[in-house]
């Protein structure tokens, strides 16, 4: 819910909110360097950066401080300072992405999340940058499969709905079932899956949602079995509850 108070404290210039567009870019270039090599590869970079609230931060995350604690003396931090308009702003934008990098989101939707905090005015001029990590639809192929602690082949089930059987759906069908489901439990549920499953889902996703969880898959170490089964009984289990309220049919 959006807190109108702390909007009006951080309304700002047009140029002042351009200001915190390379702070947006900085945080997400740090998401990809924790997703790629882990957050304690940021340790000797901490040191380098100027603002004191994201050294703050992203020390505690890599001292391991659990998230909800690093919230509280973020907040306590920002509360003393006192600051108003684009100094607010860039706080608020340091907070919720040293928050959503601990959470382990994905450096794509930390960039879209961040930058809505720039208005209309200023989105209007922000081009969606093509990352040369983007993977065509071709190259789904090519993502590694995850390493698991036994063998899957879509043996988890609702009855006799597998879920390899996902390809039985009608676009209309799986579409809601994938709007329902959280885009990493589909990302683990697929690190598993047949080529034939992968395809199908990702051609009833939009470009950008099979983009992030393309990136997901592509940065996946080993999962231990019962975690990729659980995410896919979860799916299926979407299946199932929309099934019997009759939004989709079998």
């Amino acid at each position: 819910m959006i807190d109108f108070k702390l909007r009006k404290m951080m309304e700002c210039k047009k140029e002042k909110k351009l200001s915190c567009v390379k702070l947006i870019d900085e945080i997400v270039g740090i998401a990809n360097k924790a997703r790629s090599h882990g957050v304690l590869a940021l340790e000797d970079l901490i040191p380098g950066y100027d603002d004191y609230l994201l050294r703050t931060g992203l020390s505690l995350m890599v001292d391991g401080i659990d998230g909800e604690t690093n919230r509280e003396i973020m907040d306590t931090i920002i509360t003393a300072s006192g600051k108003t308009g684009a100094a607010l702003m860039r706080q608020m934008i340091i907070r919720d992405g040293v928050l959503a990098i601990q959470n382990g989101e994905n450096p794509r939707l930390i960039k879209i999340k961040l930058d809505a905090y720039l208005g209309e005015d200023i989105l209007g001029m922000r081009k969606e940058e093509e990352d040369i990590d983007y993977l065509s639809d071709a190259e789904i192929y090519a993502l590694p499969y995850a390493e698991s602690d036994g063998e899957l082949s879509g043996e988890k089930q609702n009855g006799d709905f597998t879920f390899d059987d996902l390809v039985r759906l009608r676009p209309t069908c799986i579409q809601r079932v994938l709007q329902q489901t959280d885009h990493r439990s589909i990302a683990i549920a697929l690190s598993s899956a047949g080529d034939k499953v992968r395809r199908y889902v990702f051609s009833n996703l939009s470009k950008r949602t099979g983009r992030i969880i393309k990136e997901d898959i592509k940065y996946m170490g080993c999962l231990r079995k019962v975690d990729v089964e659980e995410a896919q009984q979860d799916i299926l289990d979407i299946v199932r509850v929309l099934s019997e309220t009759g939004d989709i049919i079998l």
